[in-house]
């Protein structure tokens, strides 16, 4: 749930919607991977127009925006405006250039070489080339840093090398064959090496410079964050829809933690762009003249609670297996979250690299209590086979299972929406 309509890599983490009014926006967010209530679509035909600032109302916290260290998704939200990335991903997932290029893997992915772009120039005006990516993967590994997911993401580095201008090297202790796949991800901003050069070890970056189509312009004492529109921004992934500078003038981004809050805003017209719509309030909203909805599924983990199998009881699998024939999801969605998601056995969501979709299919889990009920009768009679007996037979309410939710959990967001109204 979060900026403009289709995501540029396809990893949906939240809702994103965006409903366009005039030069400016207004946005709420709202269902998911099918299933839920279908959303007024923008007309293809509207044609953006450049100017206005879009006032968004995030959720979580957003002040800490050092892309190698952020982990909120408000900040990374921001982060993703204000950098730009070596490789991107488009909606199928494919590895598309970005500002490389090019790249070659050798070495049982030990080493890769990326071709840059010579185009591309820094907030600041440095020069984008290939110390800028040295520096940016050494700052990652540095231990002063703590760069947390970066560096886990980036995997085991030996060194970087620059060798020229146009060309950058990583070469790695061990074989590294996902490295592509982690390189678009929010914490792989490629930063200004003149601005690195004034940081001292492990401090953070508090006024980011990147090479991103906004830049950063200051953080109020009440923690508005106000990015600028980049004029000279011409970079963007061959698949984007805008490959000039954007259309807001500006984008004033604060935290409303608050759901009724935040509803309230984007009612008022004080925010144009909110995160996290509470399903109530979408299914209230949805029909409003006043808003225009684009919906786009969470692709990540599930919307559920998960056990610790090393505890009694579900440690013993006839309880597990039981208590997920016992669960009826459908009508969790329907009664709880207002039919906007839908029903999800798996962990994952749909459009997920790697995800075995079959499994939906072949444990077609369904709120049966009496095959639940059969499972434990066939099972050796235990403590913990007794308690699950008594526990479906008295109630199940407190057993919900994953549903298929684009509520905005997931910790690994997208860095940036592209589209014509981008």
């Amino acid at each position: 749930m979060s900026r403009r309509t289709v995501s540029r890599n396809g990893l949906v983490n939240r809702r994103e919607f965006l409903a366009l009014s005039g030069a400016a926006a207004l946005a709420a967010c709202a269902p998911t991977t099918g299933g839920g209530p279908s959303a007024t679509a923008v007309s293809a035909t509207a044609t953006p127009k450049r100017g206005g600032t879009l006032i968004w109302a995030q959720i979580l916290d957003n002040s800490v925006i050092d892309p190698h260290v952020a982990t909120e998704a408000s900040a990374q939200e921001i982060d993703g405006e204000i950098f730009d990335f070596l490789v991107a991903a488009d909606s199928d997932l494919n590895i598309q250039p970005w500002l490389a290029t090019k790249w070659t893997i050798e070495n049982n992915a030990t080493k890769y070489t990326f071709t840059l772009r010579d185009d591309v120039t820094f907030h600041d005006g440095t020069p984008f080339d290939s110390t800028s990516v040295k520096k940016t993967i050494e700052r990652i590994v540095d231990p002063a840093t703590k760069a947390g997911r970066a560096l886990a993401l980036l995997g085991p580095l030996d060194h970087a090398e620059a060798p020229d201008p146009r060309t950058a090297i990583l070469f790695f202790k061990e074989p590294n064959p996902l490295l592509l796949v982690s390189l678009w991800r929010p914490w792989f901003g490629m930063l200004s090496p003149k601005q690195l050069a004034t940081l001292k070890p492990g401090e953070p970056l508090t006024t980011p410079i990147g090479t991103g189509p906004y830049r950063f312009a200051g953080r109020t004492a009440d923690g508005q964050t106000t990015l600028e529109r980049n004029p000279d921004y011409k970079w963007a992934p061959a698949f984007a829809a805008n490959h000039g500078s954007t259309y807001f003038d500006a984008i004033k981004l604060r935290r409303i933690a608050e759901p009724g809050t935040r509803v309230a805003t984007l009612e008022s017209g004080e925010s144009l762009l909110v995160d996290d719509l509470p399903e109530a309030d979408y299914v209230r909203l949805k029909n409003d003249k006043r808003f225009t909805f684009l919906q786009a599924g969470k692709k990540g983990p599930g919307y559920g609670f998960f056990f610790n199998v090393k505890k009694f009881p579900v440690s013993e699998l006839a309880v597990r297996q039981a208590m997920n024939w016992a669960v009826d999801r459908q009508s969790i969605v329907d009664k709880v979250l207002f039919g906007v998601h839908h029903p999800l056995v798996g962990p994952l969501t749909e459009g997920v690299w790697g995800r075995l979709d079959d499994i939906e299919k072949t444990i077609p889990y369904s709120g049966d209590k009496k095959k639940a009920a059969d499972i434990l009768a066939r099972t050796s009679t235990t403590s913990a086979t007794r308690w699950a007996r008594t526990s479906i037979r008295t109630s199940c309410a407190g057993a919900i299972t994953p549903s298929s939710s684009d509520r905005r959990t997931s910790r690994t967001p997208p860095t940036r929406s592209w589209t014509t109204s981008w």
